[in-house]
């Protein structure tokens, strides 16, 4: 309410991105597109994906990264890759890190944050209500974020906007 998406984007902080009309899973993949976007990554790299979402897996793989997934519900992305439920596991080997904004109320968002910073990786987080609370660590480990306010692709099938921010240096 204090700072809406379209006010740091019309005051040139955030970079907002039409995702199309369409049936559920076109706009899943142009989400997911944008989210992937925020990775600046080399060709190879390891990118931790803390909350599986299969387009955005996809997505990863067609920057060039290797995802390594990590969710608490699923076993398997649906190309069959193994889903781990240890994000200790995949926050190691990582090269950069995307996390879901589930990750600010399941507990887990302080232990990413710290291990990304003590890593010195960027971390990636896309949210949607969470987006406001995820916006205020940029620059402080969150190296950039994909917010998406009400309504989230899945509810509409009618054009929206989610909100894409960078750290000024990628720290």
């Amino acid at each position: 309410h204090a700072r809406p998406h379209r006010a740091a984007a019309e005051e040139g902080d955030a970079e907002p991105v039409g995702l199309p009309s369409g049936t559920p899973e076109i706009r899943a993949r142009a989400r997911d597109a944008a989210i992937a976007g925020l990775l600046d990554i080399e060709e190879g790299a390891k990118v931790g994906l803390i909350g599986v979402v299969n387009p955005l897996v996809a997505a990863i793989r067609e920057r060039g990264g290797e995802p390594l997934p990590c969710d608490f519900n699923l076993r398997t992305t649906q190309w069959g890759d193994p889903v781990t439920d240890d994000m200790h596991e995949v926050l190691d080997r990582a090269d950069a890190v995307v996390a879901t904004g589930m990750t600010l109320s399941n507990g887990s968002f302080d232990t990413i944050l710290e291990r990304c910073r003590h890593r010195g990786i960027p971390l990636i987080v896309y949210a949607q209500s969470g987006s406001a609370v995820a916006r205020a660590f940029l620059g402080s480990g969150v190296t950039a974020l994909s917010a998406e306010p009400f309504p989230f692709s899945q509810f509409s099938a009618e054009e929206t906007v989610l909100y894409r921010y960078r750290t000024v240096d990628g720290a």
